[in-house]
């Protein structure tokens, strides 16, 4: 079974933009809950 990560990369991508501009707490949270998304713990 294939995920579609596309909505999770674009979400990555859109975090990095946040980290970039010094929204970091606001970058690292939802990081981490794209991680869990991901089954990553």
């Amino acid at each position: 079974m294939k995920r579609d990560y596309t909505r999770i990369e674009e979400k990555i991508t859109e975090a990095v933009y946040e980290l970039e501009h010094g929204k970091i707490n606001r970058a690292q949270i939802e990081l981490l809950k794209l991680l869990k998304q991901m089954g990553v713990e």
